[in-house]
């Protein structure tokens, strides 16, 4: 399935800069260690922004979950590092109640987390 309206998908810098990449964050930690041994970091957020975007713009959705805020929309696919890999993440991303643009919530490795 298609994420609804993915032409208007928007990630926000401070979710980026405060969650995905923020070693001292006590939920994003993990997800921290992993993007930035990657290579992202705050130089390069917009690597990381338009890599998100292009897999919430191109690729299908594998499950959509409701919930008390919106629809939440689970996609798959593959970031070319900074680093020079490919590693392939889980996105999630919601279109909250009375909202038509889906907004991200957050990535993580996949299970198969590295093509290369």
């Amino acid at each position: 399935m298609v994420l609804p309206n993915r032409d208007q998908a928007q990630v926000a810098d401070e979710k980026l800069t405060q969650y995905l990449l923020a070693l001292n964050h006590p939920v994003g930690h993990s997800k921290a260690v992993f993007f930035r041994g990657v290579g992202y970091d705050e130089s390069n957020i917009e690597k990381l922004r338009d890599g998100l975007l292009t897999i919430a713009k191109n690729e299908d959705a594998q499950e959509e979950i409701s919930t008390e805020y919106g629809m939440k929309y689970v996609i798959h696919g593959s970031l070319n590092a900074p680093s020079g890999r490919t590693v392939f993440v889980t996105t999630v991303w919601i279109i909250e109640e009375d909202e038509t643009s889906p907004r991200f919530v957050t990535a993580y490795p996949a299970d198969d987390e590295e093509e290369s």
